[in-house]
């Protein structure tokens, strides 16, 4: 899947006022979403797959739906931890993993972390 962000705000063509949850409820799209999606497209079997998209803000969309909003945006790069956390349906609760991992590698050291965390709290 590839990562896009919604250039403008886009009247769902589902919305449904009686909805409370899922992505019938929002009347629109929100300019500046982040999301994961893919365009339609034939499998290596020459089988139809629809457009799919998801995002933390609406959950998943099928079809006309997701094509709408994938037509409406360009593709980008995650711009910060919320982001990164939350592709391949990924959770915030797997940062402990990630922050396992990067000083396991070398990448960062405990005193960055302890450092990064206190100024996360000050602030």
């Amino acid at each position: 899947m590839k990562t896009y962000r919604l250039l403008k705000d886009i009247d769902n063509p589902e919305y449904d006022r009686r909805c409370s949850y899922g992505y019938r409820q929002y009347e629109f799209f929100k300019a500046g979403t982040f999301f994961e999606g893919r365009s339609a497209h034939l499998d290596a079997n020459q089988r139809f797959n629809a457009a799919y998209a998801r995002s933390k803000a609406w959950s998943s969309l099928h079809g006309d739906v997701a094509a709408l909003v994938i037509g409406n945006s360009e593709e980008t790069e995650p711009t910060n931890w919320h982001e990164v956390a939350t592709l391949d349906g990924g959770n915030h609760h797997w940062a402990n993993e990630v922050i396992e991992q990067l000083l396991e590698g070398g990448d960062v050291t405990l005193d960055q972390v302890k450092n990064a965390l206190a100024k996360c709290l000050s602030e």
